[in-house]
């Protein structure tokens, strides 16, 4: 559909809605705010930082250094820290599946 509008259209349709808005139209300000305006949506940049996956801990520690020295957005390092944790409790049930799959092996070799 937007492609049948042309760019002189859509100058005219928000020079339209402004007007409105001027005039105190409501529902034009609602469509001003939600399409024209809108907030921005975050999006996050890559962040490298050094992560050794056998040691979560230091990259988390890495993460909250970066925050305090202001090389990284408190957002963007709740997100990272986040997505460590999600990361460990994943290798953590893995881990549990395959201890508890060689203690079912031991106690079916035993019987």
């Amino acid at each position: 559909m937007a492609r049948l509008f042309t760019d002189d259209d859509v100058q005219l349709v928000y020079q339209t809605l402004m007007q409105k808005v001027r005039e105190g139209d409501p529902a034009a300000l609602s469509l001003i705010s939600r399409y024209v305006a809108a907030p921005p949506k975050s999006a996050y940049s890559p962040t490298p930082f050094d992560y050794n996956q056998d040691d979560p801990l230091s990259g988390a520690q890495s993460i909250m250094m970066a925050i305090a020295k202001g090389e990284l957005p408190a957002d963007v390092g709740r997100s990272l820290i986040e997505g460590l944790a999600s990361v460990q409790r994943i290798r953590e049930v893995v881990e549990l599946e395959q201890r508890l799959t060689q203690l079912e092996e031991e106690v079916e070799g035993k019987q």
